[in-house]
Protein backbone atom coordinates (compact mmCIF):
# COMPACT_ATOMS: atom_id res chain seq x y z
CA UNK A 1 0.00 0.00 0.00
CA UNK A 2 1.34 3.89 -0.52
CA UNK A 3 -0.13 6.98 0.46
CA UNK A 4 -0.89 9.27 -2.27
CA UNK A 5 -1.03 13.14 -1.10
CA UNK A 6 -3.18 15.17 -3.48
CA UNK A 7 -3.92 18.81 -2.85
CA UNK A 8 -7.74 19.71 -2.42
CA UNK A 9 -10.11 22.64 -3.68
CA UNK A 10 -12.92 22.36 -1.27
CA UNK A 11 -14.28 18.79 -1.91
CA UNK A 12 -15.02 17.03 1.64
CA UNK A 13 -12.87 14.09 3.02
CA UNK A 14 -16.96 12.60 3.20
CA UNK A 15 -17.15 13.05 -0.56
CA UNK A 16 -14.21 10.96 -0.67
CA UNK A 17 -15.08 8.19 1.39
CA UNK A 18 -18.17 7.45 -1.23
CA UNK A 19 -16.13 8.21 -4.10
CA UNK A 20 -12.35 7.32 -4.03
CA UNK A 21 -11.54 3.72 -4.01
CA UNK A 22 -8.51 3.03 -1.10
CA UNK A 23 -9.42 4.65 2.76
CA UNK A 24 -8.87 8.38 2.55
CA UNK A 25 -6.74 9.58 6.20
CA UNK A 26 -6.85 13.00 6.61
CA UNK A 27 -4.31 13.72 8.97
CA UNK A 28 -3.18 16.78 9.97
CA UNK A 29 -3.82 18.24 6.75
CA UNK A 30 -7.00 20.47 6.16
CA UNK A 31 -9.62 19.12 4.23
CA UNK A 32 -9.29 21.92 1.47
CA UNK A 33 -5.91 21.95 1.74
CA UNK A 34 -4.18 18.71 1.53
CA UNK A 35 -5.72 14.86 1.36
CA UNK A 36 -4.02 11.53 1.63
CA UNK A 37 -5.10 8.43 -0.26
CA UNK A 38 -4.20 5.03 1.23
CA UNK A 39 -4.44 2.77 -1.90
CA UNK A 40 -1.91 -0.01 -3.52
CA UNK A 41 0.57 1.05 -6.04
CA UNK A 42 -0.80 -0.11 -8.72
CA UNK A 43 -4.09 1.74 -8.78
CA UNK A 44 -2.37 5.18 -9.24
CA UNK A 45 -3.40 5.65 -12.48
CA UNK A 46 -6.66 4.78 -11.76
CA UNK A 47 -7.16 6.93 -8.53
CA UNK A 48 -5.55 9.36 -10.11
CA UNK A 49 -8.37 9.60 -12.94
CA UNK A 50 -11.04 9.81 -10.26
CA UNK A 51 -9.73 12.57 -8.22
CA UNK A 52 -9.00 14.85 -11.25
CA UNK A 53 -12.98 14.66 -11.87
CA UNK A 54 -13.39 16.24 -8.23
CA UNK A 55 -10.08 18.71 -9.06
CA UNK A 56 -8.38 16.88 -7.06
CA UNK A 57 -4.19 17.02 -8.55
CA UNK A 58 -1.55 14.43 -7.28
CA UNK A 59 1.25 16.23 -5.00
CA UNK A 60 3.38 13.19 -3.96
CA UNK A 61 3.31 9.65 -3.31
CA UNK A 62 4.75 8.36 0.25
CA UNK A 63 5.06 11.86 1.89
CA UNK A 64 6.69 10.35 4.77
CA UNK A 65 10.06 9.38 2.51
CA UNK A 66 9.56 12.36 0.01
CA UNK A 67 10.62 16.20 0.16
CA UNK A 68 8.02 18.19 2.21
CA UNK A 69 5.67 19.95 0.40
CA UNK A 70 6.26 23.54 -0.32
CA UNK A 71 4.63 26.26 -2.43
CA UNK A 72 1.18 27.18 -2.79
CA UNK A 73 -1.54 25.60 -0.96
CA UNK A 74 -4.52 27.93 -1.04
CA UNK A 75 -5.73 31.79 -0.59
CA UNK A 76 -8.04 33.58 0.87
CA UNK A 77 -9.45 37.57 0.21
CA UNK A 78 -11.47 40.02 1.06
CA UNK A 79 -12.28 43.58 0.59
CA UNK A 80 -14.28 46.28 1.95
CA UNK A 81 -17.41 46.30 -0.55
CA UNK A 82 -19.42 49.09 0.75
CA UNK A 83 -19.17 53.05 2.11
CA UNK A 84 -17.66 52.80 5.49
CA UNK A 85 -16.73 54.89 7.65
CA UNK A 86 -15.38 55.21 11.63
CA UNK A 87 -15.54 58.13 13.98
CA UNK A 88 -12.28 58.46 16.10
CA UNK A 89 -12.70 60.25 19.43
CA UNK A 90 -9.51 58.43 20.55
CA UNK A 91 -6.90 56.56 19.05
CA UNK A 92 -8.58 53.29 19.13
CA UNK A 93 -8.59 50.61 16.59
CA UNK A 94 -11.87 49.30 15.20
CA UNK A 95 -12.13 45.99 12.74
CA UNK A 96 -12.48 47.47 8.91
CA UNK A 97 -11.92 43.50 7.56
CA UNK A 98 -11.61 39.81 8.87
CA UNK A 99 -11.14 36.46 7.16
CA UNK A 100 -11.07 33.14 8.51
CA UNK A 101 -8.27 30.63 7.25
CA UNK A 102 -7.62 26.96 8.08
CA UNK A 103 -4.24 26.19 8.01
CA UNK A 104 -2.15 22.73 7.68
CA UNK A 105 0.87 21.57 9.42
CA UNK A 106 4.02 23.27 9.22
CA UNK A 107 2.39 26.34 6.81
CA UNK A 108 3.73 29.74 6.38
CA UNK A 109 1.08 32.59 6.07
CA UNK A 110 1.45 35.42 3.46
CA UNK A 111 -0.59 38.71 4.60
CA UNK A 112 -0.98 41.50 2.62
CA UNK A 113 -3.24 44.83 3.05
CA UNK A 114 -3.82 47.50 0.70
CA UNK A 115 -5.84 50.24 1.50
CA UNK A 116 -6.44 54.22 0.24
CA UNK A 117 -8.67 56.08 2.82
CA UNK A 118 -10.17 59.45 3.53
CA UNK A 119 -10.04 61.63 6.68
CA UNK A 120 -11.41 64.73 7.82
CA UNK A 121 -8.72 66.01 9.40
CA UNK A 122 -4.84 66.18 8.94
CA UNK A 123 -4.15 63.59 11.36
CA UNK A 124 -2.65 60.27 11.01
CA UNK A 125 -4.62 57.24 9.56
CA UNK A 126 -3.15 53.67 11.55
CA UNK A 127 -3.86 50.49 10.56
CA UNK A 128 -2.82 47.08 11.88
CA UNK A 129 -3.42 43.38 11.66
CA UNK A 130 -4.23 41.26 13.93
CA UNK A 131 -4.03 37.37 14.10
CA UNK A 132 -6.37 35.51 16.55
CA UNK A 133 -6.26 39.18 18.38
CA UNK A 134 -2.42 38.90 18.57
CA UNK A 135 -1.53 42.31 16.90
CA UNK A 136 1.25 41.93 14.38
CA UNK A 137 2.98 44.21 12.05
CA UNK A 138 4.66 46.26 15.10
CA UNK A 139 1.54 47.49 16.85
CA UNK A 140 0.22 49.86 13.47
CA UNK A 141 1.05 51.06 10.40
CA UNK A 142 1.22 54.94 10.13
CA UNK A 143 -0.10 56.78 6.65
CA UNK A 144 0.40 60.33 5.77
CA UNK A 145 -1.99 62.05 3.21
CA UNK A 146 -1.03 65.08 1.32
CA UNK A 147 -1.92 68.64 2.54
CA UNK A 148 -4.53 69.20 5.57
CA UNK A 149 -8.16 69.13 6.15
CA UNK A 150 -9.55 66.42 3.73
CA UNK A 151 -7.30 64.43 1.99
CA UNK A 152 -6.45 60.50 0.79
CA UNK A 153 -3.72 58.03 2.48
CA UNK A 154 -2.95 55.10 0.92
CA UNK A 155 -0.30 52.19 1.85
CA UNK A 156 0.12 48.41 2.53
CA UNK A 157 1.49 45.83 4.97
CA UNK A 158 2.94 42.38 3.67
CA UNK A 159 3.70 40.18 6.78
CA UNK A 160 5.20 36.70 6.40
CA UNK A 161 4.12 34.51 9.59
CA UNK A 162 5.35 30.81 10.27
CA UNK A 163 5.09 29.08 12.96
CA UNK A 164 1.04 29.36 13.54
CA UNK A 165 -0.91 25.78 14.71
CA UNK A 166 -2.64 24.01 12.28
CA UNK A 167 -5.90 24.88 11.97
CA UNK A 168 -8.12 27.27 12.33
CA UNK A 169 -7.40 30.94 12.52
CA UNK A 170 -8.76 34.97 12.42
CA UNK A 171 -6.72 37.03 10.68
CA UNK A 172 -8.19 40.89 10.91
CA UNK A 173 -7.54 44.31 9.27
CA UNK A 174 -8.50 47.16 12.21
CA UNK A 175 -7.57 51.31 11.50
CA UNK A 176 -8.01 54.13 13.58
CA UNK A 177 -6.13 57.74 13.52
CA UNK A 178 -3.92 59.35 16.16
CA UNK A 179 -6.27 62.06 16.74
CA UNK A 180 -10.28 63.04 16.80
CA UNK A 181 -12.13 62.82 13.52
CA UNK A 182 -13.54 60.62 10.60
CA UNK A 183 -11.99 58.25 8.59
CA UNK A 184 -13.31 57.11 5.49
CA UNK A 185 -13.48 54.07 2.54
CA UNK A 186 -15.53 54.36 0.27
CA UNK A 187 -15.43 52.19 -2.97
CA UNK A 188 -19.15 53.22 -4.17
CA UNK A 189 -18.95 56.88 -3.74
CA UNK A 190 -14.70 56.92 -4.74
CA UNK A 191 -14.00 53.34 -6.21
CA UNK A 192 -11.07 54.73 -8.03
CA UNK A 193 -9.78 56.72 -4.83
CA UNK A 194 -10.67 54.71 -1.44
CA UNK A 195 -10.38 50.86 -1.45
CA UNK A 196 -9.43 48.61 1.37
CA UNK A 197 -8.38 44.57 0.39
CA UNK A 198 -7.10 41.32 2.71
CA UNK A 199 -5.48 38.83 0.76
CA UNK A 200 -4.62 35.74 2.77
CA UNK A 201 -1.98 33.05 1.11
CA UNK A 202 -0.88 29.77 2.52
CA UNK A 203 2.63 28.15 1.57
CA UNK A 204 4.39 25.18 2.64
CA UNK A 205 7.19 25.33 5.01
Amino acid sequence: MSVFRYSSKGISDQALVRTVPGTPVVTSYAPAAFVDVTAPLASQADLDEVMSRYGFILETVDPTVASPLTGYRQSVFTRVTVDTTTIVVSPVFATLLSAPITLSTSAVLLVFVSFAASRSNPALDLFQVKVDGVVQAGGGAAVHGHGGGVSNSSGAIVLRIAGLAAGPHTIAVEWSQDAAGTVSIRPVTAPDAEHASLLLVETGS
